[in-house]
């Protein structure tokens, strides 16, 4: 006979959790691309394509990153890290911005990572190695000058 001993608070090894993303993308092929890219490496991967249900799904999966694009319709990336930034759920999640944009249009947007479009499988690689895969303390944040990653001169 096998008897089962229900867990405690703190019985689970948070290092055996697969860390958490979430990808806010509008356009289909490129959130698929994104989800496929990260869900390679080991990361559980959620997807919305608006900014609204980009922010309700990152209040109830906490992930450890968040990829959100700039030119959302409707709520716009913008205004998602603002509010990713502002609740204590979501303030430790590194976000990182996919957009075509660059310099001055990337102003006061509160991210911690730039991953430009095109990107390539590398470049996420890139992304997701220097993210911490245990959640940051809430508040932990420091979005500072955003850190663009290198282009690579090879397809994926």
């Amino acid at each position: 006979m096998t008897t089962t001993t229900p867990l405690a608070p703190g019985d689970l090894d948070v290092a055996d959790t697969p860390p958490v993303a979430l990808v806010v993308e509008d356009d289909d092929d490129v959130a698929a691309l994104l989800v496929s890219h990260v869900q390679r490496l080991g990361w559980v991967c959620h997807r919305a394509a608006t900014g609204e249900d980009g922010v309700a799904l990152a209040l109830s999966v906490g992930p450890q990153l968040a990829l959100v694009d700039i030119c959302l319709p409707g709520m716009d990336g913008r205004e998602v890290v603002r509010h990713l930034r502002s609740r204590a759920e979501t303030s430790g999640c590194v976000v990182a911005v996919t957009t075509v944009l660059e310099g001055d249009d990337l102003v006061d947007v509160g991210f911690d990572v730039l991953l430009p479009k095109p990107f390539t499988r590398r470049d996420v690689e890139r992304l997701l190695a220097g993210v911490p895969r245990q959640p940051r303390p809430p508040g932990a944040t420091d979005p500072g000058a955003p850190v663009p990653l290198p282009r690579s001169s090879t397809a994926p």
